[in-house]
């Protein structure tokens, strides 16, 4: 049963490369996917990280670390 699967697949040469074009253009979706989000996810970190403090003090109603308030004096 193997042998007529893989005569099957390997005796269309065009079916084959198509197969073999197919899978490889899937696959680089997938890992260009996955650089995007670790890229992304690199360039958000990148403004906390970047700042060499022993402490980050902030405001507490800020929601983004871009976001810029000062923290009020009576705090």
């Amino acid at each position: 049963m193997n042998y007529v699967a893989l005569k099957m697949l390997f005796g269309d040469r065009a079916k084959y490369l198509m197969l073999l074009c197919g899978l490889s253009f899937a696959v680089m979706l997938i890992v260009q996917q996955g650089s995007i989000f670790w890229g992304l996810m690199m360039w958000s970190q990148a403004s906390i990280t970047n700042v060499n403090v022993p402490i980050w003090v902030t405001d507490p109603g800020i929601a983004q670390v871009d976001e810029v308030k000062p923290i009020a004096d009576t705090a």
